[in-house]
């Protein structure tokens, strides 16, 4: 797999790079990024051979596949001073200002108030002569990263179209996209769809309001389609099949696991699991959540106070460091998942920017939501292994082992942005059966076909 790296770094990242902004990062940014990296955070592991039945004609007929796991770029999460500084270039110009403003328009309707928006910064030069805490908002959206798996198998692109019928009747049904996302019945199927729709340019007014509407509908929990006529999807989709060091890193992996399926004589219908995230739509937003991501405990979180309230929790974000003088290690502790708001006593922003992401992520995942808490929907997977997207450079901690990706956010690295905006990439995993069928039978293999991510 290094081989594989080293071959992407030289046919697509080095290009992407220049496009940087000093002050934040682009689509075709992110798209670098996740290409390099996919060969440290793939993680793609079989983990047992699996013994299906399917009914035919003809009787029960009895195959092998296998059950895999693996990583996907799904998550763009953000930390930022000000709602309309989001350090996404593109993001920022289209949706900051609105929803800035309407943030504040909820906090003082909320509050019966006129709150400004935001929360408190107090940095002091000698550590323990003041209160430490640091604040931040947070934005968690679908990286344009999340249609990689979408587009490419283990032969590289996918078939732009597929063949229907049979014998003289058989035929090219024609697709719009490679792998067809547009017949999904998915949030991308839609947006591709959208963006599909030969429809005349929006006006500057026109625009403005969609924004708000579209903003406005989130707050109140009614999701609608209007994302994907400001941020064109089809974009990425035609930026991902042009870059050929995605084809290349796929072709690789699938001589790999070729073998691999070969070898245990597994039949497979897919390469990767499915999943149903999309690029630009947002799912939690600190601003519209303004009430838990600033009220703090017991406003925020009361179903978590056993947690909260124990001294002895172990929801604690942190890494571990070597003291020089000593020459020993102790784990330095950042803050606490629960409760999860936008604060911590913390002077360093890259830390408490690690902080504030995991917390905006696990709230993601809560299935019960609290009658305070807004957010999208919650999902199973929101909390996978992470990367650094910006600042780039010094993306690993010191004393974790380099890599693009680490199990644990506070290993991603320690860069002080001078605006306090950072942004990571979460890598959710995924396990699935790579066939359909009654299960029959299940024995453990657990072979990594691409390599494991480290602490």
């Amino acid at each position: 797999m290094k081989k594989i790296k080293k071959l992407i770094l030289a046919l697509g990242l080095t290009s992407l790079v220049q496009t940087s902004y000093a002050d934040g990062f682009n689509t075709l940014d992110l798209i670098g990024d996740s290409v390099a990296d996919m060969p440290d955070c793939l993680e793609y592991k079989a983990n047992k051979l699996v013994l299906k039945m399917v009914m035919t004609f003809f009787g029960p007929e009895f195959f092998w596949t296998l059950n895999v796991s693996h990583n996907s770029p799904n998550w763009l999460t953000m930390t930022h001073n000000e709602l309309s500084d989001i350090p996404f270039t593109e993001y920022n110009i289209i949706l900051g200002k609105p929803y800035e403003k309407i943030s504040e328009i909820g906090l003082q309707t909320a509050l019966s108030s006129k709150s400004e928006i935001g929360g408190g910064r107090y940095k002091y030069e000698n550590w323990g002569d003041h209160q430490a805490v640091q604040f931040t908002e947070t934005t968690v959206i679908g990286h344009p990263g999340s249609m990689i798996l979408q587009m490419f198998g283990i032969g590289g692109l996918k078939a732009d179209g597929y063949w229907v019928g049979s014998g003289k009747d058989k035929y090219w049904h024609q697709c719009k996209t490679n792998g067809c996302l547009e017949e999904q019945n998915t949030e991308v199927g839609q947006g591709i769809r959208e963006s599909l729709k030969n429809k005349p340019p929006l006006s500057k007014k026109q625009v403005v309001s969609k924004k708000m509407s579209y903003l406005t509908n989130w707050k109140n929990g009614k999701y609608t389609n209007e994302i994907f006529e400001l941020m064109d999807i089809k974009a990425i989709h035609d930026q991902l099949k042009n870059f050929q060091a995605l084809n290349s890193f796929f072709q690789n992996f699938g001589m790999t696991f070729n073998a691999t399926a070969a070898s245990v004589g597994a039949k497979f219908d897919r390469v990767f699991c499915p999943m149903d995230i999309a690029p630009y739509v947002p799912y939690y937003l600190s601003g519209f959540d303004a009430i838990s991501w600033r009220g703090g405990y017991p406003v925020t979180d009361p179903e978590f106070s056993k947690i909260i309230l124990n001294p002895l929790s172990q929801d604690i974000i942190g890494t571990k460091v070597k003291d020089p003088l000593l020459k020993m290690s102790f784990y330095e502790q950042w803050g606490h998942i629960y409760p999860r708001e936008g604060s911590a006593n913390i002077q360093n922003s890259a830390k408490l920017a690690a902080v504030a992401a995991y917390r905006a992520n696990s709230v993601l995942s809560d299935k019960k939501r609290s009658p305070l808490r807004i957010y999208r929907k919650p999902f199973e997977n929101t909390v996978g292994v992470w990367n650094k997207s910006f600042p780039k450079h010094n993306k690993t901690t010191p004393c974790a082992k380099s890599s693009a990706c680490h199990r644990n956010i506070a290993n991603t690295g320690i860069a002080i942005q001078d605006k306090g905006k950072y942004a990571f990439t979460s890598w959710p995993r995924y396990s699935c059966d790579l066939a359909d069928g009654m299960t029959i039978l299940k024995i453990p293999v657990n072979i990594y076909i691409t390599s494991k991510v480290p602490e």
